[in-house]
């Protein structure tokens, strides 16, 4: 076990690490502070028990470690320019403009040739759906994208791998968002899960090396003998 700085609060309480917390902990802190601070922070959570609701307050800190880690890491890319609600009104007014102006709309619907104002219209909303499904991204799509640029190794992964990745990854969200609504966990289950995704995130930000060219070869042999 080991030792990490006392968490803020009056209490100063001071968390033990394992060593797998710690070296998450480290991994997380030499990226961006703030992520090891969420990390800690939904632990020192989990181990007051005399904090009312202690379960879902650790699982909303986990869930937002889940949540902020692709941007904090560079992996996605912040929102920039107009707010979705914005692209909608501004879609609206051309909509309701090609309405107006354009012979094709019969007063119920659009029909026969294209003239110029339904296909400046149509083109806005081909622009429009190519934008937001690029800005927001369907859940398992936008996991997908972490993943991949998360993956240490030059060459794609295998579809039917990476869509079982992602489908963890999304396990490990859907859980403690579950619990931090008051879903139903209890302590085994919150470290279970917790356990898991430690490892988890500890594969991909710090994926193990060989120090040692022999450690590699003798890792190889004990692997061929065990094949014949």
């Amino acid at each position: 076990m080991s030792e990490t700085p006392e968490s803020g609060g009056p209490s100063k309480t001071q968390i033990v690490l394992s060593g797998q917390q710690k070296a998450l902990y480290e991994e997380l802190a030499s990226r961006d502070p703030s992520l090891a601070e969420m990390y800690l922070g939904a632990i020192t959570l989990f181990h007051n028990k005399d904090i009312p609701d202690y379960l879902a307050f650790a699982a909303h800190g986990i869930r937002e470690l889940i949540e902020k880690l692709p941007l904090y890491l560079g992996l996605v890319k912040p929102h920039k320019g107009l707010s979705l609600t914005e692209r909608c009104r501004n879609f609206s007014f051309e909509f309701k403009r090609a309405k107006q102006r354009s012979i094709s709309f019969t007063g119920s619907k659009f029909e026969g040739e294209i003239d110029p104002d339904l296909d400046r219209m149509l083109l806005k909303m081909a622009k429009f759906i190519e934008d937001f499904e690029e800005d927001y991204p369907a859940r398992k799509e936008h996991m997908a994208r972490v993943v991949r640029k998360l993956d240490p190794l030059p060459v794609s992964l295998p579809t039917a791998i990476e869509r079982s990745i992602v489908e963890q990854f999304l396990e490990y969200k859907n859980y403690f968002q579950g619990a931090a609504h008051h879903m139903g966990t209890d302590d085994e289950s919150f470290l279970a899960h917790l356990y898991r995704l430690e490892r988890f995130l500890l594969d991909y930000l710090r994926p193990q090396t060989f120090t040692d060219q022999s450690e590699l070869d003798a890792l190889i042999r004990y692997g061929e003998a065990d094949a014949e």
